[in-house]
Protein backbone atom coordinates (compact mmCIF):
# COMPACT_ATOMS: atom_id res chain seq x y z
CA UNK A 1 0.00 0.00 0.00
CA UNK A 2 1.75 3.61 -0.67
CA UNK A 3 1.88 6.57 1.30
CA UNK A 4 1.42 10.21 0.56
CA UNK A 5 3.15 13.03 2.36
CA UNK A 6 1.82 16.11 4.44
CA UNK A 7 3.13 19.02 6.08
CA UNK A 8 0.13 19.26 9.10
CA UNK A 9 -0.38 22.99 10.93
CA UNK A 10 -2.94 21.86 12.59
CA UNK A 11 -3.53 21.87 16.60
CA UNK A 12 -3.68 18.37 18.50
CA UNK A 13 -6.65 17.58 20.83
CA UNK A 14 -7.13 14.51 22.61
CA UNK A 15 -4.86 12.55 20.02
CA UNK A 16 -6.23 14.36 16.89
CA UNK A 17 -6.28 17.09 14.57
CA UNK A 18 -8.56 20.01 14.84
CA UNK A 19 -9.24 22.84 12.80
CA UNK A 20 -7.01 25.57 15.20
CA UNK A 21 -2.89 26.41 14.30
CA UNK A 22 -0.93 24.12 16.10
CA UNK A 23 3.18 23.11 15.56
CA UNK A 24 4.08 21.88 12.00
CA UNK A 25 4.47 18.47 12.02
CA UNK A 26 5.70 16.08 8.88
CA UNK A 27 3.58 13.05 8.30
CA UNK A 28 3.93 9.98 5.80
CA UNK A 29 0.33 8.44 5.63
CA UNK A 30 -0.98 5.04 4.24
CA UNK A 31 -3.33 5.91 1.29
CA UNK A 32 -5.92 4.75 2.97
CA UNK A 33 -5.81 6.67 6.14
CA UNK A 34 -6.66 9.77 7.07
CA UNK A 35 -3.52 12.11 8.90
CA UNK A 36 -2.94 11.25 12.49
CA UNK A 37 -0.67 12.87 14.98
CA UNK A 38 1.04 8.96 15.24
CA UNK A 39 1.58 9.41 11.35
CA UNK A 40 4.47 12.05 12.28
CA UNK A 41 8.41 11.68 11.41
CA UNK A 42 11.06 13.60 12.19
CA UNK A 43 11.68 16.68 9.66
CA UNK A 44 15.10 16.08 8.27
CA UNK A 45 14.07 11.99 7.86
CA UNK A 46 10.83 13.20 5.95
CA UNK A 47 12.16 16.05 3.89
CA UNK A 48 15.06 13.66 2.81
CA UNK A 49 12.93 10.74 1.85
CA UNK A 50 10.41 13.24 -0.09
CA UNK A 51 13.49 14.91 -2.22
CA UNK A 52 14.72 11.14 -2.76
CA UNK A 53 11.75 10.12 -3.56
CA UNK A 54 11.07 12.95 -6.33
CA UNK A 55 14.87 12.34 -7.58
CA UNK A 56 13.96 9.14 -8.48
CA UNK A 57 11.12 9.81 -10.24
CA UNK A 58 13.21 12.47 -12.02
CA UNK A 59 13.72 12.33 -16.29
CA UNK A 60 17.63 12.66 -16.37
CA UNK A 61 17.42 13.99 -19.68
CA UNK A 62 15.20 16.97 -18.47
CA UNK A 63 17.19 17.91 -15.29
CA UNK A 64 19.55 16.52 -12.60
CA UNK A 65 16.66 17.10 -9.41
CA UNK A 66 12.99 15.77 -9.16
CA UNK A 67 10.08 17.75 -8.76
CA UNK A 68 8.06 18.26 -5.53
CA UNK A 69 4.33 19.65 -5.44
CA UNK A 70 2.88 21.37 -2.76
CA UNK A 71 -0.26 21.45 -2.89
CA UNK A 72 -2.22 24.45 -0.29
CA UNK A 73 -5.97 23.59 0.12
CA UNK A 74 -8.64 26.17 0.96
CA UNK A 75 -11.02 26.64 3.26
CA UNK A 76 -14.02 24.51 4.41
CA UNK A 77 -11.50 21.14 3.96
CA UNK A 78 -11.96 18.39 6.10
CA UNK A 79 -8.68 15.76 6.42
CA UNK A 80 -10.48 13.26 4.23
CA UNK A 81 -11.39 15.98 1.18
CA UNK A 82 -7.76 17.13 1.59
CA UNK A 83 -6.58 13.53 1.06
CA UNK A 84 -8.87 12.92 -1.49
CA UNK A 85 -7.61 16.04 -3.75
CA UNK A 86 -3.86 15.45 -2.76
CA UNK A 87 -4.47 11.35 -4.23
CA UNK A 88 -6.00 12.46 -7.27
CA UNK A 89 -4.02 15.46 -8.18
CA UNK A 90 -0.98 12.83 -7.79
CA UNK A 91 -3.01 10.47 -10.41
CA UNK A 92 -3.91 13.52 -12.41
CA UNK A 93 -0.26 14.81 -13.04
CA UNK A 94 1.18 10.78 -13.36
CA UNK A 95 -1.45 10.58 -16.15
CA UNK A 96 -0.10 13.74 -17.71
CA UNK A 97 3.38 12.33 -17.75
CA UNK A 98 4.73 14.29 -15.07
CA UNK A 99 7.11 12.45 -12.93
CA UNK A 100 7.14 14.05 -8.95
CA UNK A 101 5.82 13.65 -5.74
CA UNK A 102 2.72 15.68 -4.82
CA UNK A 103 2.93 16.55 -1.19
CA UNK A 104 0.39 18.68 0.82
CA UNK A 105 0.28 22.02 3.29
CA UNK A 106 -2.48 21.02 5.85
CA UNK A 107 -3.01 24.00 7.53
CA UNK A 108 -6.68 24.57 9.75
CA UNK A 109 -9.73 24.98 7.87
CA UNK A 110 -13.20 24.01 9.43
CA UNK A 111 -15.68 22.21 7.38
CA UNK A 112 -18.59 24.86 7.84
CA UNK A 113 -18.18 28.22 5.49
CA UNK A 114 -19.62 30.06 8.42
CA UNK A 115 -16.26 29.69 9.64
CA UNK A 116 -14.98 31.82 6.88
CA UNK A 117 -13.41 34.40 8.08
CA UNK A 118 -11.58 32.88 11.23
CA UNK A 119 -10.00 30.46 8.99
CA UNK A 120 -8.90 33.47 6.77
CA UNK A 121 -7.51 34.86 10.06
CA UNK A 122 -6.01 31.21 10.76
CA UNK A 123 -4.43 31.09 7.05
CA UNK A 124 -2.32 34.30 7.95
CA UNK A 125 -0.85 32.50 11.24
CA UNK A 126 0.16 29.44 10.11
CA UNK A 127 1.94 31.16 7.12
CA UNK A 128 4.45 32.55 8.55
CA UNK A 129 4.80 28.50 9.86
CA UNK A 130 4.70 27.54 6.02
CA UNK A 131 8.13 29.72 5.86
CA UNK A 132 9.98 29.02 9.11
CA UNK A 133 9.14 25.21 8.85
CA UNK A 134 8.57 24.74 4.72
CA UNK A 135 10.29 27.18 2.44
CA UNK A 136 13.37 27.73 4.98
CA UNK A 137 14.85 23.74 4.89
CA UNK A 138 13.75 23.96 0.97
CA UNK A 139 16.47 27.58 0.70
CA UNK A 140 18.62 25.98 2.55
CA UNK A 141 18.62 22.63 0.83
CA UNK A 142 19.23 24.55 -2.23
CA UNK A 143 22.17 26.59 -0.50
CA UNK A 144 23.69 23.19 -0.43
CA UNK A 145 23.40 22.23 -3.56
CA UNK A 146 20.04 20.26 -3.97
CA UNK A 147 18.69 20.29 -7.44
CA UNK A 148 14.86 19.32 -5.90
CA UNK A 149 12.43 21.80 -8.04
CA UNK A 150 9.85 23.14 -5.61
CA UNK A 151 6.22 24.00 -7.02
CA UNK A 152 3.21 25.66 -5.84
CA UNK A 153 -1.07 25.27 -5.91
CA UNK A 154 -3.08 27.11 -3.78
CA UNK A 155 -6.23 26.43 -3.71
CA UNK A 156 -8.93 28.99 -2.89
CA UNK A 157 -7.53 30.55 0.27
CA UNK A 158 -4.34 28.43 -0.13
CA UNK A 159 -3.88 31.14 -2.51
CA UNK A 160 -3.71 33.79 -0.09
CA UNK A 161 -1.32 31.14 2.39
CA UNK A 162 0.97 30.81 -0.35
CA UNK A 163 1.19 34.97 -0.88
CA UNK A 164 1.17 35.48 2.34
CA UNK A 165 4.02 33.23 2.93
CA UNK A 166 6.55 34.89 0.42
CA UNK A 167 5.68 38.10 1.92
CA UNK A 168 6.95 36.91 5.69
CA UNK A 169 10.10 35.64 4.03
CA UNK A 170 10.79 38.40 2.86
CA UNK A 171 10.63 39.80 6.56
CA UNK A 172 13.20 37.02 7.90
CA UNK A 173 16.94 38.48 7.26
CA UNK A 174 19.04 34.90 6.75
CA UNK A 175 16.01 33.95 4.57
CA UNK A 176 15.97 36.90 2.60
CA UNK A 177 19.85 36.67 2.16
CA UNK A 178 19.75 32.97 0.37
CA UNK A 179 19.02 32.67 -3.22
CA UNK A 180 16.68 30.31 -3.03
CA UNK A 181 13.93 29.56 -5.97
CA UNK A 182 10.30 28.28 -6.47
CA UNK A 183 9.73 26.94 -10.08
CA UNK A 184 6.13 27.08 -10.91
CA UNK A 185 2.94 28.15 -8.68
CA UNK A 186 -0.78 27.81 -9.47
CA UNK A 187 -3.78 29.72 -8.39
CA UNK A 188 -7.42 27.59 -8.89
CA UNK A 189 -9.97 29.50 -7.82
CA UNK A 190 -7.95 31.70 -5.99
CA UNK A 191 -9.09 33.85 -3.01
CA UNK A 192 -6.92 36.64 -3.30
CA UNK A 193 -7.58 39.99 -4.92
CA UNK A 194 -7.06 40.46 -9.09
CA UNK A 195 -5.53 43.40 -8.23
CA UNK A 196 -3.55 42.43 -5.94
CA UNK A 197 -1.57 40.20 -8.67
CA UNK A 198 -0.81 43.67 -10.36
CA UNK A 199 3.02 44.69 -11.23
CA UNK A 200 3.16 47.30 -8.81
CA UNK A 201 1.21 45.37 -6.36
CA UNK A 202 3.48 45.45 -2.76
CA UNK A 203 2.02 42.30 -1.50
CA UNK A 204 2.43 40.33 -4.62
CA UNK A 205 6.61 41.65 -5.17
CA UNK A 206 8.39 39.04 -2.64
CA UNK A 207 6.51 35.89 -4.44
CA UNK A 208 7.63 37.19 -8.02
CA UNK A 209 11.01 37.98 -6.82
CA UNK A 210 11.00 34.34 -6.06
CA UNK A 211 9.47 32.11 -8.62
CA UNK A 212 9.70 31.51 -12.11
CA UNK A 213 5.67 31.95 -13.73
CA UNK A 214 2.43 31.73 -11.95
CA UNK A 215 -0.53 30.34 -13.60
CA UNK A 216 -4.23 31.82 -12.47
CA UNK A 217 -6.87 29.49 -13.19
CA UNK A 218 -10.39 31.30 -13.19
CA UNK A 219 -13.38 30.47 -13.08
CA UNK A 220 -16.83 33.22 -13.43
CA UNK A 221 -19.31 31.42 -11.88
CA UNK A 222 -17.17 30.17 -8.76
CA UNK A 223 -19.80 29.80 -6.54
CA UNK A 224 -17.48 30.02 -3.46
CA UNK A 225 -15.89 32.95 -4.62
CA UNK A 226 -19.24 34.58 -4.72
CA UNK A 227 -19.35 34.00 -1.13
CA UNK A 228 -16.49 35.35 -0.47
CA UNK A 229 -17.19 38.78 -2.78
CA UNK A 230 -20.23 39.16 -0.66
CA UNK A 231 -18.88 38.97 2.97
CA UNK A 232 -16.45 41.91 1.52
CA UNK A 233 -19.46 43.50 0.54
CA UNK A 234 -18.83 42.93 -2.77
CA UNK A 235 -15.57 44.64 -3.12
CA UNK A 236 -12.13 43.53 -4.55
CA UNK A 237 -12.94 41.38 -7.04
CA UNK A 238 -10.93 38.04 -6.80
CA UNK A 239 -8.54 36.62 -8.90
CA UNK A 240 -10.28 33.28 -9.29
CA UNK A 241 -13.35 34.80 -10.68
CA UNK A 242 -12.32 37.74 -12.76
CA UNK A 243 -8.41 36.21 -13.69
CA UNK A 244 -5.71 38.53 -14.18
CA UNK A 245 -5.61 42.49 -13.83
CA UNK A 246 -4.78 44.09 -17.11
CA UNK A 247 -1.22 44.91 -15.18
CA UNK A 248 -0.66 41.92 -14.36
CA UNK A 249 3.00 41.08 -13.26
CA UNK A 250 4.95 39.64 -16.69
CA UNK A 251 5.25 36.46 -14.60
CA UNK A 252 1.81 35.78 -14.36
Amino acid sequence: MADYYVISARNVKRGEFEAEPGKIRYLKVPEKESPKPSHEMDAEEWIEEVRDLADGKADKHVAEGGDVLVFVHGYNNDAQVIRDRQLQLGKDLTAEEWRGVVVSFDWPSDNSTLNYLEDRSDAAEVAQELVTRGIRPLAEGQANGCQTNIHLVGHSTGAYVIMEAFAQAEKDGKLFKLAWRIAQVAFIGGDVASASLAADSEWAAPMFRRIMRLTNFQNPYDHVLAASNAKRLGVAPRAGRVGLPSNAHSKA
